[in-house]
């Protein structure tokens, strides 16, 4: 955190299932910059492995599963409030196939329709090989051919001097032939 923007506050609210939600009050280290246009800056740091020699109950309390946040005071007294998502519940990442029966029975009142990945390509990609799509391909090629074509006939050229149209152009120097 920037020196500038942030005081030396902050506490961390760890996960909780129920109330009450115990602040742990956390001292920003204060880092010194290496170069010297830089500022300095604050890092917290919240080390569970310190903390089991203080009070194992600080440490089963940062450990828990959910949304923690971080509160954090400002030069100007107002507070910001950062939730983070601390300790992943196991089984989350699980990536097992869920049953269609269960999720349909836990969304009851809508109707729902699952389709497998391999109906939903087909689907896909008999819509993009429809004759209407080739159709249209082709009309912007001719649309962007004639772009082309007018835009070479509506620029100006030079001819050369030893040519038919060089010869009939008018005189603009005021010189006669």
């Amino acid at each position: 955190m920037s020196v500038e923007e942030y005081s030396g506050q902050a506490s961390y609210l760890p996960a909780a299932t129920e109330p009450p939600r115990v602040p742990v009050e956390v001292v920003p280290e204060r880092i010194e910059p290496k170069a010297s246009g830089d500022e300095p800056l604050l890092r917290l740091e919240l080390d569970p492995t310190e903390m089991v020699i203080a009070d194992q109950d600080n440490v089963d309390m940062i450990l828990r599963p959910g949304i923690s946040e971080w509160m954090l005071t400002r030069i100007d007294g107002s507070s910001e409030v950062i939730p983070v998502a601390s300790v992943i519940q196991v089984g989350e990442g699980d990536l097992a196939r869920a049953d269609p029966a269960a999720i349909a029975q836990q969304l009851l009142p809508l109707e729902i329709k699952f389709i497998s990945s391999s109906a939903w390509s087909e689907e896909n990609q008999a819509a993009g090989s429809s004759t209407l799509t080739l159709l249209l391909l082709a009309l912007l090629g001719l649309i962007l051919a004639a772009e082309q074509s007018l835009a070479y006939w509506a620029s100006y050229h030079v001819s050369p001097a030893g040519t038919p149209a060089a010869r009939h152009a008018p005189n603009i120097s005021g010189a006669q032939r």
